[in-house]
């Protein structure tokens, strides 16, 4: 009975134990409850042993000594708590997580491994809600193909076939405004008890217009900042152990205060300092201390000095620009490498390099963004992400950059003058209602344009014509790149025909045209091209 009583009494330790006193103190807690689960395998082993051994002797017509009686009684008990323990632990333990991508994507792994969900269907919505997006991810998750026009008719499906699921769970990533579930065709409540939704946002206002307070089932809960010991642990585990040598441990306090408890925050500085001397820890501080954050909605002011900050530790040129074409990418989109390695060599970024060792460099240069915190790993082969906080602060930096993605809805262009400025410019053409006659923008060095599939396009929708005279005055473009998304899972025969005057696009060095007709002839007047990508097109004789 010693080794019994001395298990029995490291679970009642690890019990005693604070644990639940905050959901923050996760980097303990962790620890925690992986030795009480390792404890309690260990218990339950020997209480099963003795159970064997109380059995067999009441078989025999034996008398069960009191003490053992007692024992077992007092070790169902701590099972019991420990095993509820466990089960708060499973509920909770990631709420110390400072962003929510990675903090529901933990919770997706957690409930797959303990098969608490049969089905999980997890949707980013960001800052423009695409209803249509929404249903067809929820749906791809189900198995199911949502074919139907009338929206009625997609909500009414999407519903009977969530509630035949017993067990689902349904996560609505980075929520912006208020989402009507309803619309959606996702059941709520009494409705369907065995579905379950998890809904993050960086807006508080956002849950109060979301969740019933007075319900049981409905609960929020506040991420909140790590503590100073907490935020310590995670800026060594970045920066390196030297930040406890007398030489940089001041400095790393001073750059702990600047990062307010923030995990992006410590986590890209940190890496940014890694293998630094004194004199450049110094030297963060003070830039640290210098910045001045813009405003940007739902974002932390330390959150936005420390992404400038380790935007500016970036050396080398190379890694600024491929970081800052990225922005130029839609939210929460699966960045194509390949594309990144064409825009760059057309930019002259991958300068006096054969293709082979441009795409090697663009490897090199991802990898370096990656480790910064700058750039994030995709679940689609070839690409990367770029976090929403990380584009909003790459974005208000590019100010030379003129971005219509979805987000920021194209209203009015921009008079003559601002065009002139513009280095970059993206705009998904489907929310433009024309084109002005002319653009005069002797900077603009990169266009990118997408008819994208934010609906069911019909077949005879006609394009919005974009004259010839636009390009005219765009001379120093060296990367324009266009696609119409909108027919990407249609026929060859049902695209629509392109007709471009490349005759003033002396200096184009990339061009990539997607999911069109095309006439070749004009694209030989391109006398400096260098790549040319004819991605999914019909190509179609000129008339005679």
């Amino acid at each position: 009975m010693d080794v019994v009583t001395y298990i029995a009494g490291k679970i009642g330790e690890l019990l005693v134990e604070p644990i639940g006193r905050q959901i923050g103190h996760f980097i303990h807690y962790r620890s925690n409850t992986v030795k009480l689960q390792e404890q309690v395998k260990i218990l339950e082993g020997v209480r099963d042993d003795v159970q064997v051994s109380v059995d067999a002797a009441k078989r025999n017509g034996e008398v069960i000594r009191k003490e053992v009686q007692n024992w077992t009684s007092m070790v169902d008990g701590i099972l019991s708590e420990a095993n509820k323990l466990l089960g708060k632990a499973s509920k909770v333990r990631f709420h110390n997580l400072a962003q929510q991508t990675t903090l529901v994507k933990q919770v997706v792994k957690r409930a797959q491994h303990d098969r608490l969900f049969p089905t999980i269907a997890m949707v980013v919505v960001s800052q423009t809600i695409d209803v249509k997006k929404i249903q067809d991810q929820i749906a791809e998750s189900l198995g199911l193909k949502l074919y139907e026009v009338n929206e009625q008719n997609r909500v009414s499906r999407l519903l009977a076939r969530l509630k035949k699921e017993n067990k689902v769970l349904i996560i609505l990533d980075d929520i912006w405004a208020r989402l009507d579930l309803a619309t959606v065709g996702i059941p709520l409540g009494h409705d369907h008890g065995g579905c379950k939704i998890i809904v993050t946002t960086r807006r508080k206002q956002v849950c109060d217009t979301m969740v019933d307070t007075r319900s049981e089932t409905a609960k929020v809960i506040p991420i909140n900042i790590l503590s100073e010991k907490e935020s310590w642990v995670l800026l060594k585990k970045n920066a390196g152990a030297e930040i406890e040598s007398l030489t940089l441990n001041s400095f790393a306090k001073d750059i702990l205060r600047e990062c307010g408890g923030l995990p992006i925050a410590l986590v890209t500085v940190g890496r940014a300092m890694r293998g630094k001397d004194p004199d450049e820890w110094q030297e963060a501080v003070r830039e640290l201390r210098k910045s001045q954050p813009e405003t940007i909605e739902g974002m932390d002011e330390d959150v936005y000095r420390c992404l400038q900050f380790s935007y500016t530790y970036l050396k080398d040129k190379k890694p600024k620009k491929v970081f800052k074409l990225c922005c130029l990418f839609p939210e929460d989109f699966n960045i194509p490498i390949e594309d990144l390695v064409r825009y760059g060599f057309g930019l002259k970024i991958f300068e006096d390099m054969r293709m082979e060792d441009a795409r090697r460099s663009a490897h090199s240069i991802i990898k370096n963004l990656k480790d910064s915190c700058l750039l994030l790993g995709s679940d689609e082969e070839g690409c990367v992400k770029m976090h929403d906080v990380v584009r909003d602060v790459a974005l208000s930096m590019a100010s030379d950059y003129f971005v219509r993605d979805g987000v920021k809805k194209l209203e009015d262009w921009p008079d003559m003058e601002e065009m002139k400025r513009y280095t970059g410019i993206l705009i998904m053409q489907n929310q433009v209602s024309q084109f002005p006659d002319a653009w005069d923008s002797p900077n603009l060095k990169i266009l990118l344009m997408d008819i994208e599939k934010t609906r069911l396009v019909p077949l005879f929708e006609k394009p919005i014509y974009m004259p010839a005279t636009v390009l005219t005055g765009m001379k120093a473009l060296q990367v324009f790149h266009r696609r119409d998304s909108s027919r990407k899972s249609y026929r060859a025969q049902s695209f629509r025909f392109l007709k471009i005057d490349f005759s003033q696009l002396s200096n184009l060095r990339t061009l990539m045209l997607q999911y069109y007709k095309i006439d070749t002839t004009p694209i030989g007047e391109l006398k400096m091209l260098e790549i040319l990508s004819l991605k999914n097109c019909e190509f179609r004789k000129p008339f005679n």
